[in-house]
């Protein structure tokens, strides 16, 4: 199995808030420690690709001191294209069912709990706190969009039969300045079926820094 962290942007006036993984969730602990213990407490085995870019001099001395096992991409092009290049940055060196996590997403124990990994996901926000949403019919994400009643976590995983769905879509260039949900529903329009998988109360969170405008 694959893990894509995506945190080599930043929000829409938080760049002061520096790298997306080094913020810090408590004193001691900074986004990415705790996104790493969190999925390798689910994932053990699981490779690991963080993609990076904003700050990255500053990035590139915290990984030279911390040894964790996990594959770093420099994303040159963070600043000018959108989400869709970030994953198209890692997309040809996976070739098993891959989980994209949102860099700015807090993972608890809880977080993966209902997770099935024979089939494609949209996680579904219980909070409904999310400004993204989406439409299910027989628990199959039909849609995924803005305001839609059903709140969704920005986090999918891709089954390994559909992988080759979103490989062809992300070489094509128009989906890099494409949002991740976008990609989603681009593949759902090709063939993929997300099943709508439920994450218990209190799985996952967006950092309170780092919340969409």
């Amino acid at each position: 199995m694959n893990i894509v962290i995506l945190g080599d942007r930043y929000r829409k006036g938080n760049k002061n808030q520096g790298c997306i993984g080094l913020i810090k969730i408590n004193k001691s602990t900074n986004l990415l420690q705790q996104q790493y213990k969190s999925i390798k407490g689910s994932f053990d085995s699981a490779n690991i690709y963080y993609v990076y870019g904003f700050e990255h001099k500053k990035f590139g001395l915290y990984i030279e001191n911390n040894k964790y096992d996990i594959c770093y991409v420099y994303n040159q092009h963070y600043e000018k294209l959108n989400e869709g290049f970030s994953i198209a940055n890692v997309i040809n060196t996976l070739d098993k069912g891959t989980l994209i996590i949102d860099g700015s997403n807090v993972l608890s124990s809880k977080a993966f709990t209902n997770f099935d990994s024979e089939v494609s996901q949209v996680f579904i926000d219980k909070t409904n706190k999310s400004n993204i949403g989406c439409t299910i019919n027989h628990n199959v994400v039909e849609n995924i969009f803005y305001d839609l009643k059903i709140g969704v976590h920005n986090m999918f995983y891709i089954a390994q039969k559909d992988l080759p769905i979103l490989k062809n879509e992300l070489e094509n260039p128009k989906t890099h300045n494409m949002f991740l949900f976008e990609i989603m529903n681009s593949c759902i329009n090709n063939g993929v079926n997300f099943k709508a998988t439920k994450i218990p109360a209190n799985g996952i969170s967006q950092h309170k820094l780092l919340i969409r405008k």
